[in-house]
């Protein structure tokens, strides 16, 4: 039996935005024989329905319950090596990262293809590790008709705008791969050297709408086990991100986002409660975004009394909402690159 040139290995968990056009994406340019799920306990139908639509196509779903964010190294290591020996080059990705050609934003599907495929072929032989020469973090659109309850809805789709993220991701040549680690940033080879690729990026998809991201965090919370917080009032979600938030553990920055959205709750909560109206975008993003700004829960009225007299702005009612407010979308301060090719490549497939 002939060797695949790629096999793709995914730890992936209800991914329910992003799942489908990640094997529509990946199936054209590898084939969807060719993509290896680790799914690890998804339990959202919508996932389901798309790997049962991918199985005629070849898909293959290895269970994975348990649920344990700190084994990903392991279980993403397991399957690699279940199956280097049946392809040339091993690709560990996450579900929200969909590759891009940085020097060729204009070619054709079958072009972009062609020239991820010849660039993998023509690999000196003795690279064993590659490195992605970009690493492009997204930016949500509130705007887009595809933004809808906070969160797009296909933002491999819709999401065109990003920030350079400059992380670490590699592609590791399967005869003497050894192991990956957390995140898939780095691999352990037996022979062979490193390389960055001159070619190819990556597109990360990982912020898609703060409702989205309000998932993603719990998510990742307890798949952490930090903390449950499933039964847990406000004020208990605030102390136990507290608890964790600084303690530089893997997903550290997934409890830092979910704190950031507890203290806009919080905020609305007590202007409510002291002022009998909701605070303005500036008084809210003022209390709880700025870091510095925070004084904890005890200090709360005080700050808001002194916030309000400085950065109060009557709001139209239609826009005082505490759900608009807690999930509002803070413009960046990096520099916005605009990338379309992989929504013009899966527009194209899809329609």
């Amino acid at each position: 039996m002939s060797k695949s040139l790629v096999k793709i290995i995914v730890l992936t968990r209800n991914e329910y935005d992003l799942i489908e056009d990640f094997l529509t994406f990946y199936g054209f340019v590898f084939g969807v024989e060719n993509i290896v799920l680790v799914d690890n306990g998804s339990d959202d139908p919508r996932v389901w329905e798309v790997y049962r639509k991918y199985h005629a196509s070849g898909l293959t779903v290895i269970h994975e319950p348990a649920r344990n964010m700190l084994a990903m190294a392991s279980i993403v290591t397991a399957a690699c090596t279940l199956y280097k020996d049946s392809c040339d080059f091993l690709l560990p990705l996450d579900t929200d990262e969909f590759m891009f050609l940085p020097a060729a934003p204009h070619i054709s599907g079958s072009e972009f293809r062609d020239c991820i495929l010849r660039h993998l072929r023509d690999l000196p032989k003795d690279v064993s590790v590659l490195k992605y020469g970009k690493f492009f973090g997204s930016i949500p659109d509130a705007s887009s008709h595809d933004y809808v309850g906070y969160k797009h809805q296909r933002p491999a789709r819709s999401i065109m705008t990003f920030y350079d993220q400059a992380w670490d991701k590699v592609i590791v040549r399967a005869p003497v791969f050894r192991s990956v680690s957390q995140g898939n940033h780095a691999a352990v080879v037996d022979s062979g050297r490193t390389d960055v690729s001159a070619v190819l990026g990556l597109l990360h998809f990982h912020e898609t709408g703060m409702a989205r991201q309000r998932e993603r965090c719990i998510m990742s919370i307890l798949g952490y086990r930090m903390f449950d917080p499933h039964g847990m009032n406000l004020d208990e979600q605030l102390r136990a991100c507290d608890i964790v938030a600084d303690k530089h553990m893997c997903g550290g920055h997934r409890v830092k986002q979910y704190r950031t959205l507890l203290r806009r709750e919080m905020i609305c909560r007590e202007f409510k409660r002291l002022l009998l109206r909701l605070p303005s975008l500036n008084e809210m993003l003022r209390l709880t975004d700025h870091e510095n700004a925070w004084r904890g829960p005890s200090a709360l009225p005080t700050c808001i009394l002194a916030t309000s007299t400085l950065f109060y702005k009557a709001t139209k009612p239609e826009e005082a909402s505490a759900e608009n407010l807690i999930h509002v979308e803070v413009p960046s301060a990096v520099t916005p690159i605009v990338v379309e090719q992989v929504s013009r490549v899966l527009t194209d497939l899809i329609g």
